[in-house]
């Protein structure tokens, strides 16, 4: 039992930390994240536990998404070291750690119970970015100003030296967009997508237990995403409705309630509606060179071209190289050009294939289940999936934030729980009637 809590601790940590990924300890490769350190000790304290795991998970007969997600890392892996640019030894550690983060999740949730409390988890996992939000949104509307407080001045000297935090814990203004707010992470766009997450999720989570606090979660996470103005974390978050309400089949009884969240979602979204028109072009717009931040157009054709130049091994890690705000990053604004102008064919093709995997395995779950509760999930799983990769079309943000890693691992446990039986005294269909009869 208390081998049991040990586990949990570590387990529940690092889903809980995932998104306090700004506060780093850095190295001189890559950095450590505390959701890092919980990964770390998790895999070191409980190897046993994990050893067996991985290999009953590795004896059941469908395997294709891991297989897929191996062939990738491969790739990678070769990619980096033979042709790899200069950040390319900090992006496959950075890759592998993001992979291990999914896969930890993959092989030790072996029951839907327990995948349900990391539901949990995750969904209260936002409740320290929203404070520090709504800190910003309401520190900036009473006074205009940001109050330093001593707590991010002694983050900022032990915790993030290349940055100061106050700065990254900040309000902004995105080229005339108006005004942004980060919460806790590096980009408006990063915690409006954490915050779409946390609306779905929080929204399952909320119907089937009743919680308050899960449906304030809930409402405050569409308030972040508004706070954030993030419009792809906006859009992603209406396409992730929509095709929730068509496979639970709700679309034409909630239809008036979704058209009118709509207009006012845009209603509000485009007060200065000049400015987030001409902002919006001008990203798009190829006057300038690859180098300038924010010319999206180059940047996406600087990858296209990389491609053409090598159809299929691509450029090598790390050598789409455009100047960020802070160092050099390999970047086309756009993950696919981002993996063909880097990897090419050989690392498109498994990745297409993984992304594949995953959706027509949930619309197989969501096609067989009679489970109320199994319906809802696998839909939502599916809507957040469609909608990240919308948003992966303008952003290639998906190995950047390590909730992305804890999403898609709770997808692939949720997928192979319900259509592998290798351990068939969990079988979630039981386990799901089992506690839709209690409630």
């Amino acid at each position: 039992m208390k081998y049991k809590t040990i586990e949990n601790f570590f387990l529940y940590g690092i889903v809980l930390s995932a998104p306090l990924h700004l506060y780093r300890f850095y190295f001189y490769i890559g950095d450590l994240s505390f959701s890092r350190i919980f990964l770390i000790l998790y895999l070191i304290l409980f190897f046993r536990r994990n050893t067996n795991n991985a290999f009953k998970f590795f004896n059941n007969k469908n395997k294709s998404i891991i297989y897929a997600i191996i062939v990738f890392l491969v790739v990678y892996f070769f990619n980096c070291l033979l042709i790899g640019g200069p950040i390319s030894t900090n992006s496959l550690v950075n890759i592998i750690l993001f992979f291990l983060f999914s896969f930890v999740i993959v092989i030790n949730i072996n029951n839907f119970e327990r995948h349900e409390k990391v539901l949990y988890i995750f969904v209260i996992s936002t409740i320290i970015p929203l404070f520090f939000g709504f800190f910003q949104f309401f520190n900036y509307v009473l006074s205009g100003t940001i109050i330093k407080l001593p707590f991010f001045d002694f983050l900022s000297k032990y915790m993030s030296p290349e940055r100061d935090v106050g700065d990254a814990l900040r309000i902004y203004s995105n080229s005339g967009d108006g005004i942004r707010f980060a919460s806790m992470f590096s980009d408006a766009n990063f915690w409006g997508y954490f915050q779409l997450y946390i609306t779905l999720i929080g929204f399952y989570v909320y119907k089937f237990t009743k919680k308050n606090i899960f449906g304030v979660l809930t409402l405050l996470s569409i308030l972040g995403i508004l706070i954030s103005a993030s419009r792809s974390a906006l859009i992603g978050l209406i396409i992730a409705i929509f095709i929730f309400l068509i496979y639970i089949k709700q679309l034409k009884r909630y239809l008036i309630y979704f058209l009118i969240s709509l207009i006012l979602l845009s209603v509000i979204n485009t007060i200065s509606l000049e400015n987030n028109v001409a902002t919006s072009l001008s990203r798009f717009s190829n006057e300038t060179s690859v180098g300038d931040e924010g010319v999206r157009i180059a940047l996406m054709l600087n990858g296209i071209n990389k491609f053409i130049h090598n159809p299929l091994f691509g450029a090598g890690i790390g050598n789409l190289i455009v100047k960020g705000r802070i160092d050099m990053v390999s970047s086309a604004h756009n993950i696919y050009l981002s993996i063909l102008g880097e990897m090419g064919l050989f690392g498109f093709i498994p990745f297409i294939i993984f992304i594949y995997l995953i959706a027509i395995s949930l619309i197989r779950i969501i096609r067989r289940s009679k489970s109320i509760k199994i319906k809802y999930l696998s839909s939502i799983y599916l809507s957040l999936l469609v909608a990240i990769v919308f948003i992966n079309l303008l952003y290639d943000f998906l190995w950047a934030l390590e909730c992305n890693a804890v999403l898609l691992g709770l997808m692939i446990n949720f997928i192979y729980l319900n259509l592998s039986k290798y351990k068939k005294t969990h079988y979630i269909e039981n386990q799901t009637n089992k506690s839709e009869n209690r409630v």
